[in-house]
């Protein structure tokens, strides 16, 4: 197998998503609204256009070259996008000669990321690193996560996830031996609050971390 899952972020060196030196990946995708989510840009599961104004030289060659003609700026400049037409192939964001279009969330097999990985094993062994996979919510794309872990494992790498458990039981239990660290996000043990500031009411997060424990 080699499974596709979308990414929005690979970032190397990473020294805050568990023990040593890590690289850390993003998955794109979360069924929460939390008012205070750091990723933002991870919670659409589909590939976002994003727009630097203060970058964009208004040459227009992203309006010439979108094949579906969903791009489009507005009186005060701003890029505007179609949200019906655009089909998120990147073309725009590929050929913008300043950097001003980018498209979060980008398509990648398991092999493609393991490749990125590897570049640092070094660096995890002598700090006692490894790989985090992190969102997003990661484990809503069970397969390619479930997968990559699996990958890493056969590299002897320590692995850890980042999430809020808010997902079937059977795709936690399914990981569980390609795990050598949970982080759990468990966002507060207060129905109200957890409905009115994350966005759900569903009790899987505390089943989750239950379960786990």
């Amino acid at each position: 197998m080699n499974s596709t899952g979308i990414v929005f972020d690979i970032q190397r060196f990473s020294l805050h998503d568990g023990p040593g030196i890590r690289t850390t990946v993003f998955m794109k995708g979360c069924p929460l609204e939390c008012l205070w989510c750091s990723n933002p840009e991870s919670q659409s599961f589909l590939p976002e256009i994003a727009y630097f104004k203060n970058k964009c030289h208004h040459c227009r060659h992203c309006l010439a070259i979108c094949p579906q003609q969903a791009l489009r700026f507005d009186q005060s400049g701003n890029l505007q996008v179609n949200g019906e037409r655009c089909h998120r192939c990147g073309k725009c964001a590929v050929n913008c000669p300043s950097g001003s279009i980018s498209l979060i969330g980008n398509t990648w097999t398991v092999s493609e990321v393991t490749e990125v990985v590897k570049r640092d094993i070094p660096f995890y062994r002598r700090s006692g690193g490894g790989v985090t996979l992190s969102g997003g919510e990661p484990l809503h794309q069970a397969p390619f996560v479930g997968e990559l872990l699996q990958t890493c494992k056969k590299l002897y790498l320590h692995t850890a996830i980042q999430t809020t458990g808010y997902t079937k039981w059977d795709s936690l239990t399914a990981i569980l031996p390609f795990v050598d660290l949970f982080i759990f996000d468990l966002k507060t043990v207060d129905p109200i609050l957890w409905f009115e500031r994350g966005g759900a009411g569903d009790p899987r997060c505390h089943r989750s971390n239950s379960g786990l424990l």
